[in-house]
């Protein structure tokens, strides 16, 4: 390749045939990636291309496109298409070899080697672990001797093997072309589109993966064409009589199919698409009224706990009605949503997660439902959206610029940082003199400066004097964590003030046993190791749990640090934890907490959550926030009976 992804330089060509400025948020809907995601790849691909003489141009409220400033267009392309061809990683060579022989009927290692264009050993090393994968989805691999590869297996089993592999946050847009085009579903992907667009023209049915969607029926239809049915199960029989069943029913080109078949059809569409709330669609009329109620219970609380009102904002209102009936239907039919982010939205806006989980079991018994964590995300991803709205509205950062370069540089230097980071208030430039005199009266968020510039109240960054992509990138990166922590420090400053007036102390979450004070760590990844180590010897956690609580400070950055100087790690509810628990490590001396822009931190508290039901995280945070608790915590002289007594 040329130094970025396949993903990257999909993208690129994805921007060269749009004319026009293109928005983040669609070019992750068209990679089925978060917008996150998107911004990480652009980092790169502003490097690739600027290497090939183009530029990426960014405009407020547009997005973004590709400008030529030397090379032609078609060169960039040649690149690209050479880059992409044979260009099957480990990776998409292990999904393609799994597919493929899903796809069947039946399929040689020869067959495979030349269809990826590998030689068949590699082929052959792949298949220990797509045996493994079938055989966990109770599908068969018989190898016949002379005629190749075949599966067998109960065929619903078959199918649901294929759809969650074709639905793979891996599998990518070249991967899942390269499967649209095989000879066994190509010839039913026209008849899959057709009967795609009858169901959003009947029944408002927008699909969330449209191109995966699209050979997931071909693949049915192709498997019913091969006598291969599904079985009449017992959970699919709630979807006979819906309205999407009775549409699919009256399709001609699904009358082959059986009504066992059309049941697993009718569960697999309303698991994929998203449905306008109309009396056409199986979301009913009391789903609706009962989204309209929790819709206004979640904007009430949201309003009371962090002085937010929601309710003016009508596109965000009706968009949390119309996903809240669309989850209520899901959850009543025992439809499974699976949630790709899930993880990244635990870690990365943890409190509004618990905030959402809290309030939606307080729904539960009245609406007659139980919210899954895949559910309980979403909800959260909506609020988080609002209430970061809000907070932009509000919330004005304001940027000290220092330069002792000269005017015309000065002018430059803010001129640049008003393109490229319109978001943001610059005040300047000033020379050192100047801006110390002005932060002795003044608060600002961040100072970027031409020269070293140190403050002690007021992070600094040090640029060049005439602002690079990568100087850019590195102001966005720390207002988002400006950003962050306001947001953390607001709901939490916020949030106590609704909470009752009894006193709750860390006696009353993390046992004295849990609690170690030491004088220094050698890293943030031992001091995750020491939090854990009295839960790993209760057996409360396994060592997996903590490896997993590691990765996740790497992956996903050091949002966990939720108040100044306090890490809160934890990791999934698979990951290893058999019952709930927490414990601390204060240490004396100061630790980076993380691998990108690293924070100070004394201390780490490790979250186990294993009850959904569980408010240990925000009372663990709400605790530990406070100014009085926070000050204990430095003391040179801190006793584990110091740290039992801390309370609200």
């Amino acid at each position: 390749m040329n130094g970025i992804s396949k993903r990257q330089t999909e993208i690129i060509l994805f921007l060269l045939n749009n004319s026009g400025y293109v928005t983040i948020s669609t070019i992750a809907e068209r990679f089925n990636v978060s917008n996150r995601t998107v911004r990480n790849d652009l980092a790169c691909i502003e490097q690739f291309l600027r290497r090939n003489n183009f530029l990426l141009e960014s405009k407020t409220n547009n997005g973004i496109r590709i400008v030529r400033v030397g090379k032609n267009v078609d060169d960039l392309r040649v690149i690209l298409k050479e880059g992409l061809k044979n260009d099957f990683d480990y990776q998409d060579r292990f999904f393609y070899v799994l597919m493929r022989c899903l796809i069947g009927p039946e399929v040689t290692y020869n067959q495979l080697a030349d269809e990826m264009q590998v030689s068949k050993q590699t082929v052959v090393n792949h298949f220990p672990a797509v045996e493994d994968v079938l055989e966990n989805n109770s599908v068969k691999v018989i190898k016949k001797p002379g005629k190749g590869i075949i599966i067998e297996g109960n065929e619903n089993s078959v199918r649901d093997c294929f759809r969650s592999t074709l639905y793979s946050e891996y599998v990518g847009t070249t991967l899942t072309d390269k499967i649209r085009t095989l000879d066994s579903l190509e010839n039913y992907c026209c008849i899959a589109g057709r009967i795609m667009e009858l169901l959003s023209e009947n029944k408002g049915i927008k699909f969330t993966q449209r191109d995966k969607t699209l050979i997931l029926i071909a693949y049915i239809i192709f498997r019913c064409a091969g006598g291969k049915h599904a079985e009449n199960k017992e959970n699919l029989r709630k979807f006979s009589g819906t309205a999407i069943y009775d549409c699919l029913k009256g399709i001609k080109e699904l009358a082959d199919l059986t009504e066992s078949d059309l049941l697993y059809f009718t569960g697999m569409v309303i698991s994929d698409g998203m449905f306008d709330l109309s009396e056409n669609t199986i979301v009913s009329a009391k789903d609706i009224e009962d989204a309209e109620e929790i819709t206004e219970y979640l904007l009430n609380k949201l309003q009371e706990t962090q002085l937010v009102d929601m309710h003016n904002k009508k596109a965000f209102v009706a968009g949390l009605r119309k996903h809240l009936a669309s989850a209520i239907c899901r959850l009543k039919n025992g439809i499974l949503v699976n949630n790709e982010l899930i993880e990244q939205i635990k870690y990365r806006i943890p409190l509004m997660y618990e905030f959402t989980k809290k309030q939606l079991l307080q729904c539960e018994g009245c609406y007659g439902l139980e919210f899954n964590e895949n559910e309980i995300a979403y909800i959260a991803m909506y609020l988080t959206s609002a209430y970061e709205d809000y907070l932009r509205e509000e919330f004005n950062f304001k940027v000290l610029l220092v330069c002792s370069f000269g005017v015309t540089t000065g002018a430059i230097l803010k001129s640049r940082i008003m393109q490229g980071v319109p978001e943001c208030n610059a005040i300047g430039p000033l020379n050192i003199k100047e801006a110390k005199e002005y932060l002795q009266n003044h608060k600002v968020d961040l100072v970027v400066s031409t020269v070293d510039f140190h403050d002690d109240e007021v992070k600094s960054i040090v640029v060049g004097a005439l602002l690079s992509i990568e100087d850019i990138s590195l102001i966005k990166e720390r207002l988002l964590q400006i950003s962050y922590d306001h947001m953390c420090s607001k709901f939490l400053n916020s949030y106590k003030e609704t909470q009752q007036k009894t006193k709750l102390y860390i006696s009353d979450t993390i046992d004295r046993n849990r609690i170690n004070i030491v004088e220094n760590v050698s890293s943030w990844q031992q001091a995750i190791k020491m939090a854990s180590e009295p839960l790993i010897v209760d057996g409360s956690l396994e060592m997996r749990y903590v490896e997993a609580m590691i990765e996740a400070v790497v992956e996903y950055g050091n949002y966990m640090v939720l108040v100044p100087e306090i890490a809160f790690v934890h990791a999934g509810i698979n990951d290893g934890i058999n019952r709930e628990c927490s414990s601390i490590l204060i240490s004396k001396t100061p630790i980076l907490f993380g691998v990108k822009n690293p924070k100070l931190i004394r201390v780490i508290v490790v979250m186990g959550i294993k009850d959904k039901k569980s408010t240990s995280l925000l009372n663990n945070v709400y605790i530990l926030e406070k100014k009085e608790n926070r000050c204990l915590l430095e003391k040179e002289d801190l006793t584990v009976e110091d740290v039992l007594k801390m309370h609200v």
